[in-house]
């Protein structure tokens, strides 16, 4: 169920290599400027520490240059990331029409029009407004969890000794839920079927049911089906918790950590302001290594859209398609 690099790279090459270069450096630029914000703030505070100063302007206005400057980024990449998502929209759906539109004739006898019409109204709306906005979440955190990890150890270097080796622990975990996640949501999708069908056809044939009073073999089977949608439901349940206690263990390990290593070496290099930085860093991790997981699956499942969009973008043409070769 993985989707491949051909897909992911139809969907690059409809935004356009540069618009989709700025938009990640644009990303990368609003997360920097964060971390060297809340950096300057806790220079600040170690400076105002350990030896008062009375030039507070000073510090004030660079602080605010650079949240200002964040503000800035910020708005810049909502507005490129969002024209990219239309351009990328844009271009695959006029892909996808004249790619229908001058494919060979014998497509449509063996196509359903609902098959159809369903690349063209479901997926071209999952491309249109879905993809983009839960691609944009991924980058966001991302890149910010990447920002966290990045100022800890730059605050306490020590901290790696506990990060690296939960980096892999996390990459396995998190593929087993990917991987676990997909099948249960196709489970759950499969089960909701019959159990919408066998409710609709109660409802319009009520009359016949109880004439054959048939009405508690219908209750039963409404029953069975009603439960197996409903252990679906319990399964992915279970196993977004499963994911959550095991995520918030690797956010008390790293914030444990940082107050172990915080006490160990207070008498060295560490300052205040780094301290307190480190820790407030750290205390965001494990909501981020979850947001990750969960942008990362969410877009996976969307890209699923452009999978089946490019599946008729390789569409054979007739043989007369570009006009060259016209009929007397």
């Amino acid at each position: 169920g993985k989707i491949s690099s051909s897909v992911i790279t139809c969907y690059w090459k409809s935004m356009g290599y540069v618009t989709g270069f700025f938009v990640i450096f644009c990303v990368f630029l609003m997360q920097l400027s964060k971390n060297v914000t809340d950096g300057w703030l806790a220079h600040w505070v170690t400076v105002e520490t350990v030896t008062p100063t009375n030039s507070t302007e000073y510090y004030l206005s660079i602080y605010s240059s650079l949240a200002i400057t964040n503000s800035v980024l910020t708005l810049i990449r909502a507005f490129l990331f969002a024209y990219a998502g239309i351009k990328a929209a844009k271009i695959i759906h006029d892909k996808l029409l004249n790619r229908v539109f001058y494919t060979k004739f014998q497509f449509f006898d063996v196509t359903p029009l609902g098959r159809l019409l369903n690349r063209f109204s479901s997926d071209t709306y999952t491309i249109d407004d879905s993809l983009p906005f839960i691609f944009n979440i991924l980058l966001a955190q991302l890149f910010g969890l990447i920002g966290s990890i990045c100022v800890s150890l730059y605050a306490l270097p020590w901290l790696g000794l506990i990060v690296a080796p939960l980096i892999p622990i996390y990459l396995e975990i998190q593929s087993k839920y990917r991987m676990a996640s997909r099948d249960i949501r196709r489970i759950s999708s499969n089960a909701l079927s019959p159990l919408y069908a066998h409710f609709t056809e109660t409802l319009q044939g009520l009359t016949t049911i109880r004439a054959m009073r048939s009405s508690t073999r219908f209750k039963q089977d409404f029953s069975v089906k009603l439960e197996e949608s409903i252990r679906a439901q319990i399964t992915a349940s279970a196993a977004s918790c499963w994911l959550s206690m095991r995520l918030q263990l690797f956010g008390s390990l790293i914030v444990g950590g940082s107050g172990f290593l915080t006490a160990i070496t207070s008498a060295h290099s560490t300052t205040p302001g780094m301290v307190g930085l480190a820790i407030s860093y750290a205390l965001s991790i494990s909501s981020l290594l979850g947001g990750v997981l969960n942008a990362f699956t969410e877009t996976e499942q969307e890209m699923i859209a452009v999978e089946r969009v490019g599946q008729y973008l390789k569409l054979p043409e007739e043989p007369n398609a570009d006009g060259n070769n016209d009929p007397p």
